[in-house]
């Protein structure tokens, strides 16, 4: 019993931290979304930043398949996640 207690305690924060990569990657997807849904990007920058977002979803899973993120994981899906957001910003201002 107490084996179950510690290996819950110790994956908690595992999950949060998966939980805070996917919550950022929807929050990209539904700015980005909401961009072309108002006309803010044409058809082929909203292929690119959608295209961006699903390798970014591929390195999630392909991070998560052993089920522990490493700090070289966060740090490249943080890096990854960074850009992305760089460049729906930068899309959505030029539209502007």
């Amino acid at each position: 019993m107490k084996c179950l207690i510690i290996l819950l305690l110790l994956g908690a924060p595992l999950c949060s931290v998966a939980q805070d990569f996917n919550k950022r990657h929807q929050e990209q997807l539904a700015r980005i979304e909401a961009a072309y849904s108002n006309k803010q990007l044409s058809e082929p920058t909203y292929t690119k930043l959608l295209n961006e977002q699903v390798n970014i979803q591929m390195a999630m899973d392909r991070f998560n398949a052993d089920g522990i993120l490493t700090p070289k994981e966060k740090r490249k899906l943080t890096a990854k996640q960074n850009k992305a957001q760089k460049r729906i910003n930068r899309s959505i201002k030029k539209a502007r």
